[in-house]
């Protein structure tokens, strides 16, 4: 066997090595709260200024409150800031009109 045959058999099986780690290695995508993309539609990016990220490392960017969840909490068609009428914020802890209700609910 020839030293440059040899030579091409050892790079196409380093070749194919690179390949198999490549297909079975996961892809590396950042966290939510780091991605530099408003993930929740809120208006805000990333921590910190995203009111829902706890931190860089945050998978998600939607909060805890009402006017952060994803939730259409007081059934009326529209969800979180900025959609929700009554929701002046994502730090908004109620989605429903504050006339109805203490704790706010939707109006009958």
């Amino acid at each position: 066997m020839k030293a440059t045959t040899k030579i091409a058999g050892i790079a196409a099986l380093a070749a194919i090595a690179i390949l198999a780690v490549a297909l079975v290695s996961p892809v590396y995508a950042p966290a939510a709260c780091n991605d530099r993309a408003d993930n929740d539609g809120d208006g805000f990016i990333d921590y910190p200024a995203d009111p829902g990220c706890t931190s860089r490392k945050d998978k998600n960017e939607l909060g805890t409150v009402q006017c952060d969840n994803g939730l259409d909490d007081d059934g009326d068609n529209s969800t979180d800031y900025p959609d929700d009428t009554y929701c002046t914020s994502p730090a908004g802890e109620f989605e429903a009109n504050p006339l109805c209700g203490d704790p706010p609910q939707p109006c009958k």
